[in-house]
């Protein structure tokens, strides 16, 4: 009984705010880093996923706050969209990585 007691625990925080996000649910936020990474795997970057940060294998971290509160004012099915966006401005040759 104690794991599936457990699963529904989860299953019920994925639905709360995310606390290092709070435009996003727990769960958004994890959609939102699995994404990115994905992207940035698309791109030739390997990348770590670090609290709710991406991390490069170069060793730059992306911060995902900014990023967040753009997704938080579109519906979720653009959002592979907006992050490839965002993605693409970050990791392009020679960008400098700011606020995003």
């Amino acid at each position: 009984m104690g794991f599936l007691r457990g699963r529904a625990e989860k299953r019920r925080r994925r639905h709360e705010p995310d606390p290092e996000l709070p435009f996003l649910t727990v769960g958004q936020a994890d959609s939102l880093l699995l994404g990115a990474r994905i992207y940035s795997l698309g791109l030739g970057h390997s990348a770590t996923i670090e609290g709710r940060s991406l991390v490069l294998q170069d060793g730059r971290r992306l911060e995902m706050y900014d990023l967040a509160r753009q997704l938080s004012l579109v519906p979720e099915r653009e959002w592979t969209g907006v992050i490839a966006a965002d993605l693409d401005r970050r990791l392009a040759p020679g960008a400098q990585d700011g606020p995003a």
